[in-house]
């Protein structure tokens, strides 16, 4: 799993205290060994622009945090690491979701449509659901 911007401001208010998003995912992931222990879950704190065009420039500089579970000492490791320095122009990829939605919609009326079991009905389905969901959140 991979996030950026991982550090937000504490929802508290007047707290100046920083909590991890990406430290706070990796804590459920784990679920103290007992939840997925062998995925890493990467961080990445830097300063992005937004352009007049909507597009979002990654500025340089920035850090890299690595969380992963360490089974020997069972607990939550993590590694930081200096982002490489360059420039990225970030694309948005909830930029035409709906337009997807409305492909996705059709291609499951379709005659041409290859979903043949419910289980590949159930997980089109849910995919179209939290794409929509995205979608509402955007507006």
């Amino acid at each position: 799993m991979v996030g950026c911007e991982t550090d937000r401001p504490s929802s508290g208010g007047t707290s100046a205290a920083i909590t991890s998003l990406a430290q706070s995912v990796a804590k459920r992931l784990y679920g103290s060994g007992n939840g997925t222990i062998n995925a890493e879950v990467t961080g990445r704190t830097t300063q992005i622009e937004v352009n007049a065009d909507g597009t979002k420039t990654m500025l340089t500089g920035g850090t890299k945090t690595i969380y992963s579970w360490d089974t020997d000492k069972g607990e939550i490791t993590q590694k930081t690491e200096t982002v490489k320095s360059h420039s990225e122009v970030l694309r948005n990829p909830l930029v035409n979701l709906n337009e997807e939605i409305q492909r996705l919609e059709e291609l499951l009326m379709s005659k041409k449509s290859h979903l043949k079991s419910k289980l590949s009905i159930f997980i089109f389905y849910l995919t179209l659901f939290i794409l929509f969901v995205k979608y509402e959140k955007m507006i």
